[in-house]
């Protein structure tokens, strides 16, 4: 507890909550499972202000496109619009108005592709991070648990086989 306290990453954080939850009281277990809770819900609950900040690219990523199409609508209104006041189809006066049309559905993709490249890629990052840290987590708790039981589970193994 002591060494995981002097760490300011998310593993020693959650060992530094997790590790007061032994029970030394429970002798076959040592409340092993309590412990692995406090790591799970330590590592639920810490993980929300950047899932907050990951889904933000999220939603750029679906709103982006919608924008781009919104100009799209709005630049070919303008471009009918035209067409219907002149009668005609100059391509002069149309230009503007199809200019809009595409100028806006580009921007919208340009910010929308980079967005859910992003989303996935901090996503998936903050996902490798969490069930690194617990599979760590866990594999300290079995290591520190097999450290007391081990003369006890030694003593029961029969003689001739190794561990």
């Amino acid at each position: 507890i002591e060494t995981a306290s002097q760490s300011p990453s998310f593993l020693g954080r959650m060992m530094t909550v997790s590790l007061s939850h032994f029970d030394a009281t429970n002798g076959e277990t040592l409340g092993k499972e309590k412990v692995e809770d406090a790591m799970a819900e330590f590592a639920m609950t810490e993980i929300k202000p950047y899932q907050k900040w990951v889904g933000y690219f999220g939603v750029l990523s679906q709103i982006c496109p919608m924008l781009g199409l919104m100009g799209t609508v709005i630049g070919m209104v303008q471009a009918f619009g035209i067409l219907a006041l002149t009668g005609g189809a100059e391509p002069s006066k149309l230009a503007g108005s199809i200019s809009v049309a595409l100028l806006t559905t580009l921007g919208g993709l340009m910010v929308a592709i980079p967005s859910l490249a992003l989303f996935f890629f901090f996503k998936n990052r903050l996902n490798d991070i969490v069930a690194d840290s617990i599979h760590t987590g866990v594999d300290l708790v079995n290591a520190a648990t097999d450290a007391v039981h081990g003369e006890s589970r030694a003593a029961r193994i029969p003689e001739g086989i190794s561990i």
